[in-house]
């Protein structure tokens, strides 16, 4: 039983690194697209 906490822990931490990389590349796609309207502008 002493196993589930940390693999909750865990969890939790990939949960919350995978929602900061998305955001982050969310983001970056974002800039890239505002850049190339600009650009086009």
């Amino acid at each position: 039983m002493t196993i589930t906490p940390s693999l909750k822990g865990f969890f939790i931490g990939l949960l919350s690194g995978a929602v900061v990389l998305g955001l982050t590349f969310a983001v970056l796609i974002a800039i890239s697209q505002i850049d190339k309207v600009q650009r086009s502008l």
